[in-house]
């Protein structure tokens, strides 16, 4: 990602080929000028210019609102947990067994 809050003409690109890039202009009143490129790319600003461009939005048959699943979050925070509270419970006990006398028969 190529940020920018100038409000100068700041990215201008010609016979280029991108592989999934931004460019965010936002000054004000920006411009950005894009000729003969292609690929995936991502323009934000107030000023586009754009001569004999190809551009594509990704995997065509990507669903945006498929749900990607979390990968097994649950799990982990129970093992941490589980983890630290053996933890403090060894702790407890060893303190416990220190401060206890040796009782003599």
């Amino acid at each position: 990602m190529f940020f920018s809050d100038s409000s100068q003409n700041t990215f201008t690109f010609n016979d280029t080929v991108f592989n999934g890039t931004m460019f965010w202009n936002l000054g004000e009143n920006a411009q950005s000028t894009a000729s003969n490129s292609l690929g995936v790319v991502q323009y934000a600003g107030d000023k586009l210019d754009f001569s004999n461009v190809r551009y594509i939005h990704g995997d065509p048959d990507c669903d945006p609102t498929k749900v990607i699943p979390e990968p097994h979050a649950i799990l982990v925070w129970l093992l941490l947990g589980g983890g630290w509270g053996a933890v403090v419970y060894l702790r407890q006990r060893s303190t416990k067994s220190a401060e206890m006398p040796d009782r003599l028969p």
